[in-house]
């Protein structure tokens, strides 16, 4: 599809605009890739924002945008856009409980990586892919104990985090902010984390576009970030053009 300058873009980060890589740190940000987003964002006069499970620290770390390029990260549990950083509750008690038991299954199987984050937990099993099960029965019945937390899967990893925050209720929320106010919605993602933000840009009349393989909402596919990066390039050019 051909983005105009009355779409908003909502882009996911791992395993759509960065390649997945055996631990979360160990991601490269290809040479380019934060210019052509913040000369987006310029195009499309600031209706655009990375919408991510990662913390938007991180997303300041590996990809140096200026803050006024709007971020939600945790899955919407934090957001910032216009500078300004939005929230909601986050049960530090609940998830400090659940972690102990996350840690405790970790000392069982070396391979797992505990990932703690400011309102959420992750747990990494790319190393042991056959733990899947184990991991997510056993954070299951941690998390049915605490109703203010949900538990999610994604791309080999299960995750705690607050039950009001998804990436569905992250885009409703930016598409209420003025530089998204009135536009059309897009949002590009890979993992199952994304179909609450492909529901959320279709209701709102937009569309959603799927990175990769799988059952999705979505009714446009690219094959890998590879394909993201080079459409959004494209995209960047079709806007700079006169009359685009």
């Amino acid at each position: 599809m051909r983005i105009g300058p009355s779409h908003a873009l909502f882009i996911d980060f791992d395993g759509t605009l960065i390649d997945l890589a055996p631990h979360p740190s160990k991601i490269l940000v290809p040479a380019g890739l934060s210019e052509t987003l913040v000369r987006l964002h310029e195009a499309l006069n600031g209706a655009l924002a990375i919408v991510t499970g990662r913390p938007i620290a991180e997303i300041d770390h590996f990809l140096r945008l200026p803050h006024q390029i709007p971020v939600a990260g945790i899955h919407g549990a934090e957001i910032r856009v216009a500078g300004e950083q939005l929230g909601g509750p986050v049960a530090q008690q609940a998830l400090a409980a659940v972690r102990l038991i996350a840690e405790e299954l970790a000392k069982r199987h070396p391979a797992l990586f505990i990932e703690p984050k400011p309102a959420a937990l992750a747990v990494h099993y790319r190393a042991a892919p056959e733990l899947a099960g184990p991991v997510h029965e056993t954070l299951a019945q941690a998390v049915a104990a605490h109703p203010e937390l949900k538990l999610i899967r994604g791309h080999a990893v299960s995750e705690i985090k607050p039950a009001w925050a998804d990436k569905g209720r992250a885009v409703d929320r930016l598409l209420t902010t003025p530089a998204f106010l009135a536009r059309t919605p897009v949002m590009i993602g890979d993992d199952v984390t994304d179909e609450d933000g492909f529901r959320a840009a279709m209701r709102a009349g937009g569309c959603a576009i799927k990175v990769g393989t799988g059952e999705s909402l979505a009714t446009s596919r690219l094959p890998d970030p590879g394909a993201v990066r080079a459409w959004l390039e494209r995209a960047l050019s079709e806007l700079s053009a006169p009359g685009g």
